[in-house]
């Protein structure tokens, strides 16, 4: 757009400027002398004209240049100062450059270029070869979202280690209701008298206390036979790790009895 109204200028000047020389050649045919006068000043204005406009494009010139210089360098410090890692690799999977976020976040103050991809982690070359743009990778207890760009043969690292934290902790705390029932557990109860039922009741319900205890999840008894426990999902991953070996002690406390509890 500048580059069209400065042509533009440019065409005006020039049409008064030979506007300016039509107008002195006429003088001149009827007054010389005075024609002659205004030929040099005419040719003093067009001269100065020149320069000044020469003197304009140089002082433009050289500011555009000083600026692509700046504009270069800040690109490039800002490239440097990324607070995400950048790898360029080659065909072999080799490192040719990586910015200092990448040399910093391993607590290595070597390069990493000429080393291979593996370096990092076995899963980053086996995640390109099967043409993923995106994926995650531990590395040195972090987490990192890896983005591909294939043509360029370039990788971009973020540390998401906070937002996995977050995550995890999300997923372990997700609060899970969970109904335990004891199967025949009444029937078993029914053939007993009251003194019987009730220290049954009470063994039950005391192995099962130490056992919420012992996990740290809430447990209340409703019935004789069932029982409702509120806890967290790390929690229940750690019970079913155990195969609720709980019952075990159950069964042992009624292995006198012939009947199944679940």
């Amino acid at each position: 757009m500048n580059d069209v109204k400065s042509l533009i200028v440019n065409k005006n000047i020039w049409l008064l400027y030979i506007l300016a020389g039509i107008l002195t050649l006429i003088v001149i045919y009827y007054q010389w002398m005075i024609g002659l006068f205004l030929s040099i000043v005419l040719g003093l204005i067009i001269f100065l004209g020149l320069k000044t406009e020469d003197r304009l494009r140089k002082k433009t010139e050289q500011y555009i240049s000083t600026l692509s210089y700046r504009v270069k360098k800040v690109g490039e410090e800002a490239l440097l100062e990324m607070p995400f890692g950048i790898i360029l690799f080659n065909d072999e999977y080799q490192i040719e450059w990586a910015n200092p976020y990448m040399n910093d976040f391993q607590g290595q103050d070597e390069t990493l270029i000429g080393d291979n991809l593996s370096t990092l982690s076995e899963d980053i070359i086996s995640a390109i070869k099967d043409d993923e743009e995106e994926f995650w990778v531990n590395i040195d207890e972090k987490v990192y979202q890896i983005v591909v760009k294939r043509e360029e043969k370039l990788l971009y690292f973020f540390d998401r280690t906070t937002y996995s934290d977050l995550e995890t902790k999300y997923h372990n705390e997700e609060t899970i209701l969970s109904i335990i029932y004891l199967d025949n557990y009444e029937e078993l109860t029914q053939a007993m008298d009251d003194t019987s039922k009730s220290h049954m009741n009470s063994q039950v319900t005391s192995i099962l206390n130490n056992w919420s205890s012992d996990y740290g999840f809430y447990l209340k008894r409703t019935s004789q036979e069932r029982f409702i426990a509120v806890m967290n999902r790390e929690i229940l991953e750690q019970l079913e790790a155990t195969k609720f070996e709980i019952l075990d002690e159950v069964r042992e406390l009624i292995s006198d009895q012939n009947v199944h509890l679940l």
